[in-house]
């Protein structure tokens, strides 16, 4: 096989809720109102969009998932777990999780705030291992501003401890070259 698994990165819902013409379309035909313009939990059609904002997204990565699992079973299928933690905005579900073979995603950590998700992760996911995975750079925003090594050896250090699988991401430079001063000093980690 070419591939043994795709990873399917950050296919929740956008925060604030998408409103788009679409999307309006689609809750006015499920239920012939207009989407609520403003976010309140206690007004029954808003928690009626969050439901059905939940349903699609499940509903996307479940066709997502069918669709490589039809061209091979045996693939693996995980999608992007850390927008889980945007609460209400990201339009997860249980649901959602369940269309991951095992569970992943990339997080921006405090370390014992590491620990939690790797125990969170692992208390989930349907397979072993999770797959739990950092930047090398401080920030997405600063793509070429590298975290110390020390730190990033601390978390690769605290997934494996966790029974985790680790990935460093090397965000891709706007010109596209390689940051090899990074896969050097990445080498003896």
């Amino acid at each position: 096989n070419l591939l043994d698994g795709v990873w399917i990165d950050m296919i929740a819902c956008g925060n604030p809720p998408c409103r788009c013409r679409h999307c309006q379309d689609k809750y006015k035909k499920a239920t012939g109102k207009e989407i609520p313009e403003k976010a309140d939990f206690t007004n029954p059609d808003w928690v009626k969009f969050m439901r059905l904002r939940q349903q699609w997204n499940a509903d996307f990565a479940e066709n997502i998932r069918n669709v490589i699992k039809s061209s091979n079973a045996d693939l693996s299928v995980s999608f992007q777990f850390s927008s889980f933690f945007s609460n209400w905005k990201g339009g997860n579900s249980m649901r959602f999780l369940e269309q991951s073979d095992y569970l992943a995603g990339d997080f921006y950590l405090k370390p014992w705030e590491e620990a939690f998700v790797c125990k969170l992760l692992r208390s989930l996911s349907k397979n072993m291992p999770i797959e739990f995975m950092i930047s090398a750079c401080v920030g997405l925003e600063e793509h070429t501003t590298m975290k110390p090594i020390e730190a990033i050896a601390l978390q690769m250090w605290m997934a494996i401890s966790h029974l985790s699988a680790f990935v460093l991401i090397d965000a891709i430079d706007p010109i596209g070259t390689i940051n090899r001063p990074l896969y050097d000093k990445m080498k003896p980690v």
